[in-house]
Protein backbone atom coordinates (compact mmCIF):
# COMPACT_ATOMS: atom_id res chain seq x y z
CA UNK A 1 0.00 0.00 0.00
CA UNK A 2 2.92 2.35 0.69
CA UNK A 3 4.22 1.72 -2.83
CA UNK A 4 0.76 2.25 -4.31
CA UNK A 5 0.30 5.52 -2.43
CA UNK A 6 3.75 6.72 -3.48
CA UNK A 7 3.01 5.84 -7.11
CA UNK A 8 -0.22 7.84 -7.07
CA UNK A 9 1.20 10.85 -5.22
CA UNK A 10 4.44 11.49 -7.08
CA UNK A 11 4.61 13.74 -10.15
CA UNK A 12 8.14 12.63 -11.05
CA UNK A 13 7.90 10.09 -13.86
CA UNK A 14 11.17 8.33 -13.00
CA UNK A 15 9.94 7.71 -9.44
CA UNK A 16 6.57 6.60 -10.77
CA UNK A 17 8.23 4.04 -13.03
CA UNK A 18 10.37 2.75 -10.17
CA UNK A 19 7.40 2.37 -7.81
CA UNK A 20 5.43 0.56 -10.52
CA UNK A 21 8.30 -1.83 -11.24
CA UNK A 22 8.76 -2.64 -7.55
CA UNK A 23 5.03 -3.14 -7.12
CA UNK A 24 4.81 -5.56 -10.05
CA UNK A 25 7.79 -7.59 -8.79
CA UNK A 26 6.27 -7.79 -5.30
CA UNK A 27 2.88 -8.79 -6.70
CA UNK A 28 4.40 -11.56 -8.80
CA UNK A 29 6.20 -12.84 -5.70
CA UNK A 30 3.00 -12.80 -3.63
CA UNK A 31 1.14 -14.76 -6.27
CA UNK A 32 4.02 -17.22 -6.61
CA UNK A 33 3.85 -17.82 -2.85
CA UNK A 34 0.17 -18.72 -2.98
CA UNK A 35 -1.80 -15.47 -2.82
CA UNK A 36 -3.84 -16.23 -5.90
CA UNK A 37 -7.28 -17.51 -6.86
CA UNK A 38 -7.89 -21.12 -5.88
CA UNK A 39 -5.06 -21.36 -3.36
CA UNK A 40 -5.66 -22.25 0.27
CA UNK A 41 -1.91 -22.24 1.05
CA UNK A 42 -2.45 -25.39 3.10
CA UNK A 43 -4.23 -23.85 6.08
CA UNK A 44 -5.79 -20.55 4.98
CA UNK A 45 -9.18 -19.96 6.59
CA UNK A 46 -9.56 -16.24 6.06
CA UNK A 47 -7.05 -13.44 5.76
CA UNK A 48 -9.02 -10.55 7.21
CA UNK A 49 -6.92 -8.29 9.42
CA UNK A 50 -3.52 -8.98 7.90
CA UNK A 51 -4.70 -8.55 4.30
CA UNK A 52 -6.87 -5.45 4.55
CA UNK A 53 -4.41 -3.17 2.74
CA UNK A 54 -3.80 -5.67 -0.07
CA UNK A 55 -7.08 -4.88 -1.83
CA UNK A 56 -6.74 -1.10 -1.68
CA UNK A 57 -3.20 -1.33 -3.01
CA UNK A 58 -4.16 -3.50 -5.97
CA UNK A 59 -7.06 -1.25 -6.90
CA UNK A 60 -4.84 1.84 -6.77
CA UNK A 61 -2.33 0.13 -9.08
CA UNK A 62 -4.81 -0.99 -11.73
CA UNK A 63 -2.90 0.74 -14.55
CA UNK A 64 0.55 -0.82 -13.91
CA UNK A 65 -1.06 -4.21 -13.30
CA UNK A 66 -2.91 -3.96 -16.60
CA UNK A 67 0.28 -2.98 -18.45
CA UNK A 68 2.15 -5.94 -16.96
CA UNK A 69 -0.60 -8.43 -17.84
CA UNK A 70 -1.41 -9.04 -14.17
CA UNK A 71 -4.77 -7.31 -13.88
CA UNK A 72 -6.97 -10.37 -14.48
CA UNK A 73 -5.10 -12.80 -12.18
CA UNK A 74 -4.86 -10.10 -9.51
CA UNK A 75 -8.59 -9.34 -9.76
CA UNK A 76 -9.33 -13.05 -9.43
CA UNK A 77 -7.00 -13.28 -6.42
CA UNK A 78 -8.74 -10.33 -4.77
CA UNK A 79 -12.13 -11.93 -5.37
CA UNK A 80 -10.93 -15.28 -4.03
CA UNK A 81 -9.11 -14.05 -0.92
CA UNK A 82 -11.96 -11.71 0.07
CA UNK A 83 -14.55 -14.44 -0.42
CA UNK A 84 -16.50 -12.07 -2.65
CA UNK A 85 -18.54 -14.88 -4.14
CA UNK A 86 -20.54 -15.03 -0.90
CA UNK A 87 -22.46 -11.93 -1.96
CA UNK A 88 -24.08 -13.86 -4.82
CA UNK A 89 -26.18 -15.81 -2.31
CA UNK A 90 -29.15 -13.93 -0.86
CA UNK A 91 -28.79 -13.47 2.95
CA UNK A 92 -30.95 -15.80 5.03
CA UNK A 93 -30.70 -13.89 8.32
CA UNK A 94 -30.38 -10.20 9.15
CA UNK A 95 -27.06 -8.65 10.04
CA UNK A 96 -23.40 -9.45 9.45
CA UNK A 97 -20.44 -9.76 11.78
CA UNK A 98 -18.79 -6.42 12.50
CA UNK A 99 -15.48 -7.88 11.31
CA UNK A 100 -17.04 -8.32 7.87
CA UNK A 101 -17.45 -4.56 7.72
CA UNK A 102 -13.89 -4.12 8.95
CA UNK A 103 -12.03 -6.57 6.74
CA UNK A 104 -14.31 -7.59 3.86
CA UNK A 105 -16.66 -4.79 2.83
CA UNK A 106 -14.19 -2.57 0.96
CA UNK A 107 -12.08 -5.59 -0.02
CA UNK A 108 -15.04 -7.14 -1.80
CA UNK A 109 -16.08 -3.84 -3.33
CA UNK A 110 -12.52 -3.33 -4.64
CA UNK A 111 -12.40 -6.82 -6.15
CA UNK A 112 -15.62 -6.15 -8.09
CA UNK A 113 -14.54 -2.68 -9.23
CA UNK A 114 -11.35 -4.24 -10.63
CA UNK A 115 -13.46 -6.21 -13.13
CA UNK A 116 -13.86 -5.01 -16.70
CA UNK A 117 -17.07 -3.06 -17.26
CA UNK A 118 -20.02 -5.13 -18.43
CA UNK A 119 -23.29 -6.81 -17.38
CA UNK A 120 -21.53 -9.28 -15.06
CA UNK A 121 -19.92 -6.43 -13.15
CA UNK A 122 -23.29 -4.71 -12.75
CA UNK A 123 -24.88 -7.93 -11.48
CA UNK A 124 -22.01 -8.39 -9.04
CA UNK A 125 -22.34 -4.82 -7.76
CA UNK A 126 -26.08 -5.29 -7.18
CA UNK A 127 -25.35 -8.48 -5.27
CA UNK A 128 -22.70 -6.69 -3.21
CA UNK A 129 -25.17 -3.93 -2.31
CA UNK A 130 -27.73 -6.56 -1.24
CA UNK A 131 -25.14 -8.28 0.96
CA UNK A 132 -23.75 -5.17 2.65
CA UNK A 133 -27.20 -3.58 2.94
CA UNK A 134 -28.28 -6.58 5.02
CA UNK A 135 -25.41 -5.79 7.39
CA UNK A 136 -26.95 -2.44 8.34
CA UNK A 137 -30.24 -4.04 9.39
CA UNK A 138 -31.26 -4.00 13.05
CA UNK A 139 -30.76 -7.40 14.62
CA UNK A 140 -32.45 -8.79 17.73
CA UNK A 141 -30.65 -10.79 20.40
CA UNK A 142 -26.90 -10.66 20.90
CA UNK A 143 -25.63 -11.36 17.37
CA UNK A 144 -23.94 -8.66 15.27
CA UNK A 145 -24.04 -5.87 14.47
CA UNK A 146 -26.53 -2.99 14.77
CA UNK A 147 -29.11 -2.75 17.58
CA UNK A 148 -32.19 -0.56 17.69
CA UNK A 149 -30.82 1.41 20.66
CA UNK A 150 -27.77 2.44 18.64
CA UNK A 151 -25.25 0.03 20.14
CA UNK A 152 -23.04 -2.25 18.04
CA UNK A 153 -22.52 -5.87 19.04
CA UNK A 154 -19.57 -8.22 18.60
CA UNK A 155 -18.76 -11.34 20.63
CA UNK A 156 -22.35 -11.05 21.85
CA UNK A 157 -22.01 -7.72 23.64
CA UNK A 158 -21.76 -4.01 22.93
CA UNK A 159 -18.09 -3.79 21.99
CA UNK A 160 -16.82 -0.37 20.86
CA UNK A 161 -13.26 -1.63 20.29
CA UNK A 162 -14.54 -3.81 17.46
CA UNK A 163 -17.24 -1.35 16.42
CA UNK A 164 -14.62 1.30 15.60
CA UNK A 165 -12.91 -1.10 13.20
CA UNK A 166 -16.21 -2.11 11.64
CA UNK A 167 -17.22 1.50 11.19
CA UNK A 168 -14.29 1.93 8.80
CA UNK A 169 -15.94 -0.27 6.19
CA UNK A 170 -19.52 0.64 7.10
CA UNK A 171 -18.93 4.39 6.70
CA UNK A 172 -16.64 4.11 3.67
CA UNK A 173 -19.20 1.95 1.84
CA UNK A 174 -21.98 4.50 2.31
CA UNK A 175 -19.65 7.32 1.26
CA UNK A 176 -18.29 5.55 -1.82
CA UNK A 177 -21.67 4.39 -3.14
CA UNK A 178 -23.58 7.65 -2.57
CA UNK A 179 -25.29 8.99 -5.66
CA UNK A 180 -24.97 5.74 -7.60
CA UNK A 181 -27.44 3.04 -8.55
CA UNK A 182 -25.82 0.89 -5.85
CA UNK A 183 -26.19 3.33 -2.94
CA UNK A 184 -27.11 2.17 0.55
CA UNK A 185 -30.79 2.64 1.40
CA UNK A 186 -32.14 5.45 3.57
CA UNK A 187 -32.86 2.92 6.33
CA UNK A 188 -29.36 1.41 6.32
CA UNK A 189 -27.72 4.85 6.22
CA UNK A 190 -29.92 5.99 9.13
CA UNK A 191 -29.05 2.94 11.25
CA UNK A 192 -25.37 3.70 10.75
CA UNK A 193 -25.85 7.37 11.64
CA UNK A 194 -27.76 6.43 14.82
CA UNK A 195 -24.91 4.14 15.87
CA UNK A 196 -22.38 6.94 15.47
CA UNK A 197 -24.52 9.39 17.45
CA UNK A 198 -24.98 6.80 20.21
CA UNK A 199 -21.24 6.06 20.33
CA UNK A 200 -20.38 9.71 20.86
CA UNK A 201 -22.86 9.85 23.78
CA UNK A 202 -21.21 7.04 25.75
CA UNK A 203 -17.67 8.28 25.09
CA UNK A 204 -16.14 11.35 26.73
CA UNK A 205 -14.57 13.09 24.74
CA UNK A 206 -13.48 10.19 22.58
CA UNK A 207 -12.74 7.57 25.27
CA UNK A 208 -15.29 4.99 26.36
CA UNK A 209 -15.55 3.71 29.96
CA UNK A 210 -13.66 0.66 31.23
CA UNK A 211 -16.93 -1.24 31.62
CA UNK A 212 -17.26 -1.19 27.82
CA UNK A 213 -13.65 -2.10 27.17
CA UNK A 214 -14.01 -5.88 27.03
CA UNK A 215 -10.60 -7.50 27.25
CA UNK A 216 -8.80 -4.16 26.77
CA UNK A 217 -9.39 -2.42 30.15
CA UNK A 218 -6.56 0.04 29.65
CA UNK A 219 -8.46 3.30 29.20
CA UNK A 220 -7.09 3.73 25.69
CA UNK A 221 -10.17 2.78 23.66
CA UNK A 222 -11.24 5.69 21.48
CA UNK A 223 -13.72 6.44 18.73
CA UNK A 224 -12.49 7.77 15.39
CA UNK A 225 -13.79 11.31 14.63
CA UNK A 226 -13.12 10.81 10.91
CA UNK A 227 -16.08 8.42 10.74
CA UNK A 228 -18.34 11.36 11.61
CA UNK A 229 -16.67 13.68 9.13
CA UNK A 230 -16.82 11.23 6.24
CA UNK A 231 -20.45 10.26 6.84
CA UNK A 232 -21.36 13.95 7.19
CA UNK A 233 -19.97 14.46 3.68
CA UNK A 234 -22.10 11.58 2.41
CA UNK A 235 -25.24 13.68 2.93
CA UNK A 236 -28.41 13.00 4.88
CA UNK A 237 -29.78 9.45 4.93
CA UNK A 238 -32.76 10.45 2.76
CA UNK A 239 -30.43 12.02 0.20
CA UNK A 240 -32.13 15.42 0.28
CA UNK A 241 -29.13 17.38 1.59
CA UNK A 242 -25.44 17.15 0.61
CA UNK A 243 -24.23 17.37 4.23
CA UNK A 244 -25.55 15.85 7.47
CA UNK A 245 -25.82 18.63 10.06
CA UNK A 246 -25.83 16.41 13.19
CA UNK A 247 -22.80 14.43 12.13
CA UNK A 248 -20.95 17.51 10.89
CA UNK A 249 -21.40 19.30 14.22
CA UNK A 250 -20.46 16.16 16.18
CA UNK A 251 -17.30 15.88 14.07
CA UNK A 252 -16.31 19.48 14.68
CA UNK A 253 -16.61 18.95 18.46
CA UNK A 254 -14.60 15.72 18.45
CA UNK A 255 -11.58 16.68 16.34
CA UNK A 256 -8.41 17.86 18.06
CA UNK A 257 -7.03 19.86 15.13
CA UNK A 258 -8.21 21.33 11.84
CA UNK A 259 -8.53 18.91 8.92
CA UNK A 260 -9.50 19.13 5.28
CA UNK A 261 -12.96 17.88 6.19
CA UNK A 262 -13.41 20.28 9.11
CA UNK A 263 -12.44 23.27 6.97
CA UNK A 264 -14.90 22.18 4.30
CA UNK A 265 -17.73 21.77 6.82
CA UNK A 266 -16.94 25.09 8.49
CA UNK A 267 -17.11 26.77 5.08
CA UNK A 268 -20.62 25.34 4.78
CA UNK A 269 -21.60 27.10 8.00
CA UNK A 270 -21.46 24.24 10.49
CA UNK A 271 -20.21 24.79 14.06
CA UNK A 272 -19.24 22.33 16.82
CA UNK A 273 -22.10 20.86 18.80
CA UNK A 274 -22.26 21.32 22.56
CA UNK A 275 -21.28 18.33 24.66
CA UNK A 276 -24.22 15.93 24.94
CA UNK A 277 -26.31 16.52 28.06
CA UNK A 278 -28.88 14.25 29.62
CA UNK A 279 -29.49 10.61 30.45
CA UNK A 280 -29.39 7.65 28.08
CA UNK A 281 -30.44 4.07 28.69
CA UNK A 282 -29.06 1.45 26.32
CA UNK A 283 -31.17 -1.58 27.13
CA UNK A 284 -29.27 -3.98 24.88
CA UNK A 285 -26.09 -3.22 26.82
CA UNK A 286 -27.47 -2.98 30.37
CA UNK A 287 -25.91 0.48 30.15
CA UNK A 288 -26.96 3.82 31.62
CA UNK A 289 -25.14 7.05 30.81
CA UNK A 290 -25.58 10.39 32.58
CA UNK A 291 -23.91 13.55 31.28
CA UNK A 292 -23.62 17.16 32.40
CA UNK A 293 -21.40 19.75 30.71
CA UNK A 294 -18.17 17.88 29.95
CA UNK A 295 -18.40 15.03 32.43
CA UNK A 296 -20.00 11.61 32.17
CA UNK A 297 -21.00 8.90 34.62
CA UNK A 298 -21.91 5.48 33.33
CA UNK A 299 -23.10 2.26 34.93
CA UNK A 300 -23.14 -1.07 33.11
CA UNK A 301 -24.48 -4.35 34.38
CA UNK A 302 -24.40 -7.93 33.13
CA UNK A 303 -26.92 -10.73 33.01
CA UNK A 304 -27.53 -14.27 31.86
CA UNK A 305 -27.34 -12.87 28.33
CA UNK A 306 -24.45 -10.38 28.59
CA UNK A 307 -21.03 -11.23 30.00
CA UNK A 308 -19.45 -8.96 32.59
CA UNK A 309 -15.97 -9.18 31.08
CA UNK A 310 -14.19 -10.91 28.25
CA UNK A 311 -10.85 -12.60 28.87
CA UNK A 312 -8.51 -15.05 27.26
CA UNK A 313 -7.29 -17.92 29.42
Amino acid sequence: LDLAASYNKTTIQADKDQYAALFVILTKHLMDQGFQAGSAMGTLHHSGYSMRDFYFAMYLMEAPLRQSGLKLPVQQAMEWLAGTGEVKTAPLTKGIDVDAFNTYAIARLSSILMMENGPEKVRYMKAFTRWVENGYAYVEGTTGTFKIDGTMFHHRNNYPAYAVGGLNGAVETVYLLQGTDFKISTEGHLHLKNALLALRSYTNLMTWPLSLSGRHPDGKGRLNPEHYGLLALAGTPDGTKPYDKELAEAYLRLIQKKTYRSLKLEQEGFTPEKSPNGNWTYNYSCLNVHRRKDWMVSAMGHSRYLWGSETYR
